[in-house]
């Protein structure tokens, strides 16, 4: 197999499975490479996998592995050996209709039912095979996370062999076939095991998942063997995460009668949503199977609805208590109050009318001199303070009259589109969890808009999305790339809500169709940093076509306003050609990338021409455009055509300078000027200028160290230890090789840096294998005794 994720589960597996020495485990004999060819040798186990056992039940035919008696087979010369090396142990014996096919002789009440105390007492058996298998393998550090059926080998005399360690989350090999080893993930069998998944490992909550996972798993298997039922049946992969995660398992008992509650009560201990109430260690499930086997009671305990109930009403009796009294002076007040409205009802409306009067004054003479200025102010160089302050003091008052207007849906926008600006601000200036906040309170805002039907309601729709869209691009910048994916998905599934609205106008469809391709572009990109690269490039290859047509409509003629001045299009725009510049960088192929540029060009040409109407929007429209020039020097450069792109990096050289002069404050400038010089300092390096490129790549990292000291973006971190590779490239084609040594043991600092920050980037680990592989080999050319070195 080429693949090298496929050989990396393969090795993984050889090494989990060797190491382990136990009755139930089945062995690895050998492991090796013979032309290019992985494989390793097991012990070959003369039985069936569980979930073919389930099967045979499920159809009522003749089990058979599971019952005891004797196995017999005839002309076993027939039988041909598997050649599946990652999957022979876990497949069963070829399945045939003559005299070969394997079958075991037993009493058909016991073999063709579930439903008798000797089958439901196999199972325990089984099942504390099973858990004292696993307890011995998380003392030694191995987490299998692939526990189900198919992976569960069962004998004829009844002894149960765990398999396929492919998965196995191996802390004490962390070391021996690199980070990513212990960690692998496969997407082809995803929907098959969710089933048996437990919460946390299905949520890609990765830091919560440990040899608990395991428990809940084996409980998922013993229940579906007992009631020949998944614990999850739901039909599609949505479905079954709304399930695994809200849902409780029906009894057992429901679908089996014969599972005595103090079994049922062991299960459903395992099968506990929070691992926390589940068994502490897999051998405890083993102890209170055993005690059920014993005729004892076991240790598990499952409450009754009446039980939770009460306990509820007996904690909070006092509170009950209160609030029935609350509630009839509630009636008692809400009488007398109504006759008194009706009194006053006349002079109520009038007063009203007044008011809203004197609220629509007060919003106006805000709106001119709060949000209306914030966009003129981004043309004053440093105003990014300023800005910020009145966006605060705007939203205060806003605040402020929506308490007192709750009814106001009016008032509710206001706040909402307030605490959007403020996040995005807070993003400028480098205060990624500071801005997640209020992205996170206006996507509360919005989302109340959204349900109670404002009338504004497909502007509400949009604005969501980006909520959504910003929180994930916050959470990356905190390096929460697992929490980022999250909010990326539930956009995606809120714009299918929406573009399914039929009241909305062409204008909005299209702002909807532009937040779609935003937020596919920006989860491809997601995945690619998480590592699933094939995922990330089947999402672009999606994008760039609908990108195509999208753009070649001119969809900048469908613009459309949230409030006053609030161009909410040019918005989304200008975060796409961010989105298709990002896609290049990672595209399938050089022809996709120099699409994908071309797009991005277009739409910021676009952007520019309508900019002419609104002159604050020309500072987004000159970064846009220096952006694209980065990227297109950037393929040039990967073109071999090193002198084409040197001249791109420095006209956007030029520009982003004058952008970190006047907005010294903005992040994000100061990360792109530096992005731009480390570019042109790898174009001098082509064309063997080295003076020229090491001034480029210590100009870079000059301000990548002072951006290291304002933000916590992991971003920054890892930019620098990338330069910081450059700049020793430099220093090592100078002969000076201390100092390029020692340039590469700070870009390692940098790299650990930014990992520790984001440990799911996969790009940050990539970049990190470089920097020790550029250091080892620096190593021993400095040993090399032809070697003379220039201080």
């Amino acid at each position: 197999m080429l693949d090298s994720r496929q050989i990396a589960r393969f090795q993984n597996e050889a090494q989990a499975a060797a190491s382990l020495h136990h009755p139930n485990i089945v062995p690895v004999f050998a492991v090796g490479n013979d032309r290019g060819t992985y494989y390793y040798s097991m012990q070959f186990i003369e039985g069936q996998s569980l979930d073919l056992a389930i099967e045979d039940l499920r159809s009522g035919s003749e089990l058979s592995s599971i019952a005891v008696a004797k196995m017999r087979r005839a002309d076993s010369s027939r039988i041909e050996p598997a050649t599946d090396n990652a999957t022979t142990a876990a497949n069963p014996l070829p399945r045939r209709q003559d005299a070969s096919t394997v079958r075991i002789a037993a009493n058909a009440a016991t073999v063709n039912s579930v439903r008798n105390s000797d089958y439901v007492r196999q199972v325990a058996e089984m099942g504390v095979q099973a858990a004292e298998a696993l307890h011995y393998a998380h003392q030694h550090g191995i987490v299998h996370r692939d526990i189900k059926p198919s992976n569960l080998l069962i004998e004829p005399s009844g002894k149960l062999w765990i398999t396929d360690f492919g998965l196995a989350q191996c802390t004490s090999h962390a070391n021996a076939f690199g980070n990513a080893h212990g960690n692998l993930t496969r997407s082809g069998d995803m929907i098959g095991t969710l089933r048996y998944m437990s919460p946390e490992q299905a949520s890609s909550r990765s830091h919560l998942v440990d040899h608990r996972t395991d428990i809940y798993s084996l409980g998922a298997t013993l229940y579906e063997l007992l009631t020949l039922r998944a614990v999850i049946d739901a039909p599609d992969r949505i479905a079954m995460m709304r399930q695994l995660e809200q849902v409780d398992p029906p009894s057992l008992q429901k679908f089996n009668p014969a599972v005595p509650s103090s079994l049922e009560n062991v299960i459903l201990k395992a099968l506990s949503k929070h691992r926390d109430e589940r068994y502490a260690a897999a051998n405890e499930l083993s102890e209170d199977l055993k005690r059920f086997l014993d005729g004892k009671s076991p240790l598990a305990k499952r409450p009754t609805w009446i039980d939770l109930s009460a306990r509820l009403v007996r904690r909070n009796s006092k509170a009950v208590a209160v609030a029935a009294l609350a509630l009839l002076l509630m009636l008692a007040v809400s009488t007398m109050l109504a006759a008194m409205l009706r009194a006053k009802n006349r002079e109520v409306v009038t007063a009203n009318q007044l008011a809203q009067k004197h609220l629509q004054i007060a919003n106006e003479v805000l709106y001119r001199f709060g949000p209306t200025q914030l966009q003129h102010l981004e043309l004053l160089p440093g105003s990014e303070t300023l800005r910020l302050q009145i966006a605060r003091d705007s939203l205060a008052y806003f605040q402020n009259f929506a308490a007192y207007a709750k009814s106001d849906a009016a008032m509710q926008l206001d706040v909402a589109n307030a605490l959007m600006t403020c996040g995005d601000l807070e993003l400028q200036m480098g205060q990624p969890a500071l801005a997640y906040s209020y992205f996170d309170q206006a996507r509360t805002r919005f989302s109340e808009l959204h349900k109670t039907g404002h009338e504004s309601d497909s502007k509400v729709a949009v604005r969501l999305l980006l909520c959504h869209n910003n929180l994930s691009v916050a959470s990356v910048r905190m390096g929460q790339l697992p929490s980022a994916r999250s909010e990326l998905e539930q956009a995606l599934v809120s714009l299918d809500s929406a573009k399914s609205n039929a009241t909305f106008d062409q204008g909005y469809r299209r702002q909807l169709q532009a937040c779609e391709l935003l937020l596919q572009l920006n989860l491809a990109y997601l995945l690619n940093e998480l590592g699933e690269s094939h995922a990330a490039k089947y999402e672009y290859a999606i994008s760039i076509a609908e990108a195509d047509a999208f753009l070649a409509n001119r969809p900048i003629d469908a613009r459309a306003s949230v409030t006053k001045g609030d161009d909410l299009y040019f918005e989304i725009a200008s975060l796409l050609t961010n989105a298709l510049l990002d896609a290049s960088q990672i595209a399938a192929d050089r022809q996709q990338a120099r699409t994908l540029i071309e797009l991005a060009v277009v739409n910021a040409s676009n952007l520019a021409h309508h900019s002419s109407t609104e002159p604050a929007s020309d500072l987004k429209v000159d970064h846009d455009l220096s952006l694209c020039r980065i990227a297109l020097g950037a393929h040039l450069l990967s073109e071999g055509l090193a002198e084409e792109a040197r001249v791109n990096f420095e006209r956007a050289t030029v520009e982003l300078r004058r952008l970190h002069a006047d907005h010294p404050s903005v992040i994000q400038f100061s990360l792109d000027l530096s992005s731009t010089l480390n570019n042109l300092g790898q174009a001098e390096l082509e064309m063997e200028s080295l003076p020229a490129a090491e001034q480029a790549f210590d100009e870079a990292r000059q301000i990548l160290t002072q951006l290291s000291a304002v933000t916590d973006d992991y971003l920054v971190l890892s930019s620098l230890g990338g330069v910081c590779n450059n700049l020793a490239l430099v220093k090592e084609s100078q002969n000076q090789i201390r100092q390029a040594e020692e340039l590469l043991r700070q870009a390692i600092v940098h790299q650990e840096a930014a990992i520790a920050k984001s440990p799911e980037s996969s790009r940050c680990s990539e970049f990190l294998t470089e920097h020790r592989t550029q250091l080892a080999r620096l190593l021993s050319l400095r040993d090399a005794p032809d070697l003379v070195e220039v201080n």
